[in-house]
């Protein structure tokens, strides 16, 4: 994945995690998914251009499953 701009990446990761918090997840899986979001909003140019979708992040964490 190539990074094009991180404007808003650490916007997305609290909006991301808190996301998870209100699902119930534990720490370390708000803490992918935050991470996994955050990422790729970076392939993006803008703030609110790249935030991804629910699909988008989910794919993502099935092509690269926890070890």
């Amino acid at each position: 994945m190539e990074v094009v701009d991180t404007t808003g990446a650490g916007d997305v990761y609290h909006g991301a995690y808190i996301y998870g918090l209100l699902k119930g997840w534990d720490m370390k899986t708000c803490m992918r998914f935050a991470s996994a979001t955050s990422a790729l909003k970076c392939r993006v140019m803008g703030a609110r251009a790249g935030i991804p979708t629910l699909d988008e992040i989910n794919r993502l964490l099935e092509e690269n499953p926890r070890e």
